[in-house]
């Protein structure tokens, strides 16, 4: 619980910071730069205020991508095993399955199934961390059909079995 509550709090700070740098590199700080001093000092106040606005409207865009992505990945880390579809992805954060595809590709320049396949390797590599772990229990937790199927995805994405990537690690 804690794990979730401090993801949530990284999420949050991240997209708050995110927001207010997108606002002051993109709006704020050329206008400043076209202006004279006088201008800028006359401006300054106003422009704080203006600016106060713009970072919590671009924090508050931030923050729904952010919360919405997190969702997506605490989904599929919870259903890893049973399965899921892209259906149901959509539907986390209220998207149609097409729409939802396009965001994920505009996104992560993969396809919603390709970016989970990337979400399971991943997993896979921190688990085949652990020597004690057989890779046969790996590819069950990550919800892959067979081992033979888990070793012909791992070995697509980065060039080597999980054996061999276990044996690279020691």
């Amino acid at each position: 619980m804690m794990r979730q509550i401090a993801e949530f709090v990284a999420v949050l700070s991240c997209s708050l910071f995110t927001g207010a740098a997108v606002y002051i590199t993109f709006i704020e700080h050329p206008a400043r730069m076209q202006c004279g001093v006088e201008i800028a000092a006359t401006e300054f106040a106003p422009s704080y205020r203006r600016a106060t606005v713009m970072q919590a409207t671009c924090a508050a865009f931030g923050l729904l991508s952010s919360i919405a992505a997190w969702a997506i990945r605490r989904f599929i880390d919870e259903r890893m095993e049973a399965g899921f579809s892209v259906i149901e992805l959509a539907d986390i954060v209220g998207l149609r399955p097409q729409r939802f595809a396009q965001k994920v590709r505009m996104a992560s320049g993969l396809s919603p199934w390709r970016f989970v396949q990337a979400h399971r390797i991943s997993g896979a590599r921190n688990m085949l961390r652990n020597e004690r772990t057989p890779i046969v229990e790996i590819s069950n937790s990550l919800g892959f059909a067979s081992q033979s199927h888990f070793t012909n995805a791992f070995r697509d994405n980065l060039g080597v079995t999980p054996k061999a990537y276990r044996n690279m690690l020691r």
